[in-house]
């Protein structure tokens, strides 16, 4: 497949699976949300106080945290659902959703393009680097949780 093949499909793909859990929160609600975070959000350490001002930080600054977050690993789907919480409206979302995804995609595509057989050298180090990256999410998760438990 040509390079501009991959990076369409990969955008394209991208949109479908980001279009899916985009709809799904804005069908959903921030209002049923909100019920759901203020009986659960403790045990993950989501305060109603948190999620304001993310809800805030995404209503001023939208289509840069959504371009952003496309471009970062554990954030690129997740972006998604705050965007259909806070009805983030339609066009800018998919619009971009697109331009991130195509920068990133298009990055990583372009790179195995100009890899070619030397691919594995790259494997060498994201492979931990991804697991040290992982490591640290799932910490702080895990500290998240414990601290919440601990204070209520």
């Amino acid at each position: 497949m040509p390079l501009l093949g991959v990076i369409l499909a990969g955008v394209a793909g991208s949109l479908v699976g980001n279009a899916f859990w985009y709809e799904l929160a804005r069908a959903y609600g921030a209002v049923r949300m909100r019920r759901v975070l203020d009986r659960f959000g403790r045990y993950v350490g989501l305060t109603p106080d948190i999620v304001l001002k993310a809800e805030a930080a995404l209503r001023r600054n939208g289509p840069a945290a959504v371009c952003l977050a496309r471009m970062m690993p554990g954030i690129r789907t997740g972006i998604s659902i705050p965007a259909g919480l806070v009805a983030l409206p339609r066009p800018v979302f998919y619009i971009w959703t697109a331009l991130g995804t195509g920068l990133w995609t298009g990055g990583l595509a372009t790179a195995g393009w100009a890899l070619e057989d030397q691919f594995h050298l790259v494997e060498d180090w994201a492979g931990p680097i991804g697991l040290i990256f992982m490591a640290g999410v799932v910490g702080t998760i895990g500290w998240h949780i414990w601290k919440a438990r601990r204070a209520g």
